[in-house]
């Protein structure tokens, strides 16, 4: 699910967001919530993000172990 992004978006301006899923690696799904940015610079859409997980701490080192 995509929140706080909709309409045009205007060439060098930046645009908050969040990215909300389950994500999965190695067989372990979790679920996930991006803040990210986008932005349009010379016709180029570009988006970071960051991710916060709500799997309980015993799972994550299984989860990003080998990744």
């Amino acid at each position: 699910e995509i929140e706080g992004l909709s309409g045009e978006l205007v060439e060098g301006e930046d645009y908050p967001f969040t990215l909300t899923g389950d994500l999965t690696v190695k067989g372990i799904t979790a679920p996930v919530t991006f803040d990210a940015t986008a932005s349009v610079d010379d016709g180029t859409l570009t988006a970071t993000a960051t991710a916060a997980t709500a799997a309980p701490a015993a799972a994550r080192p299984s989860i990003l172990a080998g990744v």
